[in-house]
């Protein structure tokens, strides 16, 4: 049960970041997932969500720096 709903949340959140992901306002709209995912990663000992989170920040980080670098 705790998978399906790691991996249903991560899914929504990509979906939603991915028709948002040439917004200019997306370095603002990613700060609070940042910090709320960073604290589950920190605080959660199943290395399969710590690996799912790190891959979905570095996503993250990644668009928004190309935002960054367009503004």
């Amino acid at each position: 049960m705790k998978d399906r709903i790691v991996k249903e949340a991560l899914e929504l959140l990509v979906h939603y970041y991915g028709a948002h992901s040439r917004s200019y306002s997306l370095p603002e709209m990613v700060v609070p997932v940042y910090f709320v995912l960073r604290k589950f990663k920190k605080n959660c000992t199943n290395s399969k969500y710590r690996q799912a989170v790190t891959q979905f920040l570095e996503t993250l980080e990644k668009a928004d720096q190309m935002i960054l670098e367009k503004r």
